[in-house]
């Protein structure tokens, strides 16, 4: 789209190797967040879905997040953006 080029640069810029599930989810929303066509970005107009194998049994799980969790991850990227301009 058109923040294409916004979403990449972020991405290369910010992206670890090896980074854990919390991180990569910060990223994205992160990213999300930049490049939306949105000034006030909601949980609602976001879909995360988290895949994890189940070290106890092998299998592969999905966890959908919730808005809930959702919206405490863009509480902790607006808070540090804002920080970042201080």
């Amino acid at each position: 789209g058109s923040n294409n080029q916004a979403a990449t640069s972020l991405l290369k810029k910010e992206y670890e190797e090896g980074c854990s599930i919390e991180e990569a989810l910060k990223l994205a929303v992160k990213v999300l967040n930049k490049t939306m066509d949105t000034v006030t970005p909601t949980p609602d107009k976001m879909e995360f879905s988290v895949l994890k194998i189940d070290p106890a049994t092998g299998n592969l799980k999905q966890h959908v997040m919730k808005n809930k969790e959702i919206q405490v991850l863009l509480d902790e990227i607006q808070q540090a953006e804002k920080e970042e301009k201080e």
